[in-house]
């Protein structure tokens, strides 16, 4: 209830012109919005990239939110939409600039290797112990490598379901589908990711 008394207030004073104030609510959602745009784009850089620009276009349009949904639901909107026209504009210029065969070398090294930054990608279902910490990244690339073969609906309700944590009703305002269509397009999604996680040799 703090929190978000706090939160109410720094709006108040951001839509008042105090950069201060909106400098602060970065700082209380920059790591939430970078996470899940480094889950949707499997890259860091890429997801440093789209979180800046998230920001500057939550501050440019901060009158627009008008308090119906919770902030950071608003900002996810934003960045959703940024992943998904930066994901279309690098399909194009993939397309257009790479040839096949290193195309498919590179999504498979991709899968290999992982982005040096997947190690903040946590599934509920991945715990770590002290002695668990290298099977826990071979896992989390693994889960990185699998999402990343998703189409974008699905990646997209995987991520803000089973990791996010957000619930249907949210998801359904985010995604622009009905409660029923996010559970189907998860149900399915769940379980292509289960066979492509068994492809590579772990389970759920």
């Amino acid at each position: 209830m703090k929190a978000a008394s706090e939160e109410a207030r720094l709006l108040a004073q951001a839509r008042s012109g105090s950069s201060e104030a909106f400098d602060r609510l970065v700082e209380l959602h920059q790591d939430r919005v970078f996470g899940l745009l480094l889950r949707l784009t499997g890259s860091a850089e890429d997801a440093e990239d789209l979180a800046q620009e998230c920001f500057l276009r939550a501050c440019r349009a901060l009158d627009q939110f008008q308090g119906g949904s919770a902030f950071y639901t608003w900002l996810y909107r934003i960045a959703l939409n940024l992943a998904r026209s930066g994901r279309r504009a690098e399909r194009r210029r993939r397309e257009k600039e790479v040839p096949m065969a290193a195309l498919a070398a590179s999504r498979g090294q991709g899968e290999e290797t992982g982005d040096g930054g997947n190690g903040g990608i946590e599934m509920a279902a991945i715990e770590s112990g002290p002695g668990e910490l290298a099977e826990r990244r071979e896992m989390v690339q693994k889960v990185q490598g699998a999402l990343e073969g998703l189409s974008t609906d699905h990646r997209e309700v995987v991520v803000l379901r089973d990791i996010e944590g957000l619930d249907y009703e949210e998801i359904a305002g985010l995604v622009g589908v009905s409660r029923e269509a996010v559970k189907s397009r998860l149900h399915r999604a769940r379980g292509e990711l289960a066979l492509r996680l068994k492809g590579m040799g772990y389970e759920l």
